[in-house]
């Protein structure tokens, strides 16, 4: 260089080191916008970005849990660093929506004057592989029609709401409707069930 002094001359003597420090990384989990359904399938709507100083840029796959079912899911991912970068992690929650089941009244009827069925109901909406027999249901339809009382006013709306129906895990329940018909008390007709509902029904007297 260009040290100088009065009285001394100057010549390179003793080294030092000099270090360079690793650069922070920053890893960043985002998800699409939802609603997410519960579909039977894991959900994985989410993605990673890994920057960092020097050009780092990764975009690894994400870790889920609990992306199957109704409830809350996460995605997460962890960068383990480089010989240049720091470790970084990040994880984001998102949530799974239940499936709706649909309750759908059974058609029913009944001989004038007699008391009304007790109304039945099934089950629409499951995703693929499951049904009513590998699906735990808990509870009872609120199942209903509509007033009146006369061969001539038939068919009467039958609704069944969901009531205290709960399907265990992943699934809601909403209400369809179905009809109802009164048979004429002189056709000697007993309580008739939805099979023979139609052809009771529509007898000429």
């Amino acid at each position: 260089g260009d040290l100088a002094a009065a009285n001394y001359s100057f010549a390179s003597a003793a080294h030092a080191a000099f270090t360079i420090g690793k650069a922070n990384s920053t890893t960043l989990v985002s998800c699409t916008a939802g609603p997410f359904t519960y579909t039977g399938l894991a959900q994985t709507p989410c993605s990673v970005s890994v920057t960092g100083a020097g050009g780092l840029n990764l975009t690894p796959d994400p870790e889920y849990l609990g992306n199957t079912a109704a409830g809350t899911a996460a995605a997460s991912y962890v960068y383990p660093g480089d010989a240049n970068h720091f470790a970084s992690r990040d994880s984001v929650n998102f949530t799974i929506g239940k499936a709706t089941l649909a309750v759908d009244a059974v058609a029913a009827g009944k001989t004038y004057d007699a008391a009304d069925p007790a109304f039945a109901w099934t089950y629409s909406g499951f995703v693929t592989g499951e049904n009513a027999g590998n699906v735990t249901i808990e509870g009872d339809a609120d199942c209903s029609r509509t007033t009146g009382e006369t061969v001539l006013g038939s068919p009467y709306k039958v609704t069944c709401a969901p009531g205290d129906l709960a399907a265990r895990g992943h699934r809601q329940v909403g209400e369809r409707e179905r009809s109802a018909r009164l048979t004429r008390a002189d056709l000697g007709v007993e309580q008739v069930d939805a099979r023979g509902l139609d052809r009771d029904a529509d007898l000429d007297v």
